[in-house]
């Protein structure tokens, strides 16, 4: 968990790297990711967006610079995953956390 914390904005990090630092394969990662209810995919993702939601809210950096701080490979990526997850695009949910929507 602290090394998908401290690694999430790396666009490359994968399921592979994650059980590298566990000292174990790909197999015995996933099972041990199983007691927290999500993959380890999904952990990396979850933070990911906890960031881009940060940025959403407290910046005006334009979707693609705020892709590319956190570890998506682009803005259209971003887009989707953030809809998939919030059910808003990010421009929506960037305006109601605002107040303006």
């Amino acid at each position: 968990m602290d090394f998908i914390a401290s690694h999430f904005d790396d666009p490359f990090l994968g399921v592979r790297d994650v059980a590298a630092v566990m000292v174990t394969n790909v197999r015995q990662a996933a099972r041990l990711f199983l007691p927290t209810g999500r993959t380890i995919r999904e952990h990396v993702e979850e933070k990911r967006l906890e960031r881009v939601r940060h940025l959403l809210e407290t910046t005006a950096l334009p979707l693609a610079a705020i892709a590319e701080t956190c570890g998506f490979a682009s803005r259209q990526y971003l887009s989707l995953v953030f809809r998939r997850r919030t059910g808003q695009t990010p421009g929506e949910w960037r305006r109601a956390e605002r107040g303006g929507g």
